[in-house]
């Protein structure tokens, strides 16, 4: 077994090095005869601003979109807007190719409304918007928390906590004829609880009836976010305060919130680590907080960054769960045989028997494969590149897949 296992690993290393080659070799013959930059397929747009309002008026269907440019255009195409020279790839070869040969710290492609968020207000980058070497500082704080699993199964009963209110909350919001109204919102609530008992080690209330006013503004704000970030992503920020303000007025007043309550949150732990000694085991907060690699305002950052990352994405992925297994009773069916096979009648799952559901588990990467959480993979390339026979630039290009 042992011998076998080895040479699968040597013979998967050796058809990486001999697809590096490969590739290496073909790369000298295609810089010779690589087409320039500027014969990427593309849709002529307008001067300065391109096809930006093409862009924005397709912002809710984005992934349609780009869709329809992949059968129209190939493999490759570019889209130029007023805020981004884009190059879209959809050669998974070539992807692959590119993703091997990323340094150590790659120049991620972020959010530049958020960005700018940021700057204007003097705050500190977290794990998503950071870039080099700071990124991958604060990456190695944080991946050693959320990527162990010993760390998060000890999460299971808060998070079975959470999920049992959330379905006490669906029973009594359910009409007479069985429908929820608003599901989306409802799931929205769920997540957000269940990610913050784990960032803060604390219940917010998000599936009361009546959460406290403070809770109802950061709700608001984090929904509002996903919100105005849409509605300013695809203009460059100067463009939005001057001519847009509206918009802008509304994206920095979900983040002022959002920031606002955060810092509240992290500064109540700070002061109750201070005064109350505990022989509690430290949460997520607290291993941030104690860890020096990490200033206070990028524990800030990365709180908020997280938040924003995990909640809209968990929701949205349950939802369609929900929705293919409605579309599929036999997938459901056999699903549930599993789920009640190994957790007993009344019960929530343990961390232990969740390892022993593999269905489930192939439910949720099925429905992981028909929709992704997003659309594409960003990066700034890092040097000049010959990509599916085209030269492309490093400098102000990006490329997505």
């Amino acid at each position: 077994m042992a011998a076998a296992s080895t040479q699968r690993h040597l013979l998967k290393i050796l058809h990486r090095r001999i697809g590096d080659l490969a590739f290496f070799h073909c790369a000298s013959t295609e810089q010779r005869n690589a087409r320039p930059f500027d014969e990427i397929p593309h849709k002529k747009g307008y001067p300065l601003i391109g096809t930006s309002i093409e862009t924005v008026q397709n912002i809710d269907s984005i992934h349609t979109f780009i869709w329809n440019r992949y059968k129209t255009l190939g493999p490759i195409f570019r889209e130029k807007t007023v805020s981004f020279d884009m190059v879209y790839i959809g050669s998974e070869m070539a992807v692959e190719q590119l993703l091997r040969q990323e340094s150590k710290y790659p120049q991620r492609t972020c959010l530049v409304p958020w960005t700018q968020y940021v700057i204007d207000a003097g705050e500190a980058f977290g794990v998503s918007l950071a870039n080099h070497e700071d990124w991958y500082r604060i990456r190695r704080v944080v991946k050693r928390l959320v990527l162990n699993f010993n760390f998060i199964h000890k999460y299971t009963s808060d998070f079975n906590e959470v999920s049992r209110d959330f379905l006490d909350r669906l029973e009594h919001v359910r009409t007479e004829d069985n429908r929820i109204t608003g599901l989306d919102t409802e799931l929205f609530h769920w997540a957000l609880e269940s990610v913050c008992s784990l960032l803060l080690s604390r219940r917010l209330g998000c599936l009361s009836d009546k959460p406290d006013p403070e809770l109802e503004q950061f709700i608001d704000a984090v929904f509002g976010m996903f919100r105005a970030t849409g509605k300013v992503l695809y203009y460059p920020p100067w463009f939005t305060k001057t001519f847009l303000p509206s918009k802008w007025n509304e994206f920095k007043s979900a983040f002022d919130t959002i920031f606002r309550i955060a810092r509240k949150y992290v500064d109540e732990k700070v002061e109750e680590r201070m005064t109350n000694v505990t022989n509690e085991e430290p949460g997520f907060l607290d291993h941030l907080l104690s860890d020096d690699r990490m200033t206070r305002l990028e524990v800030y950052a990365t709180l908020v960054e997280l938040m924003a990352g995990a909640v809209d994405t968990t929701a949205n992925v349950v939802q369609m769960i929900l929705y293919e297994l409605s579309r599929n009773p036999r997938v459901q069916q056999k699903l549930y045989d599993e789920v009640t096979g190994v957790v007993p009648e009344g019960e929530f799952p343990s961390a232990a028997q969740l390892q022993n559901m593999p269905y489930l588990k192939a439910v949720i990467k099925e429905t992981l494969r028909l929709t992704p959480i997003v659309h594409h993979v960003v990066r700034d390339l890092e040097k000049d590149m010959i990509i599916l026979g085209y030269h492309v630039p490093a400098k102000d290009v990006e490329w997505r897949s």
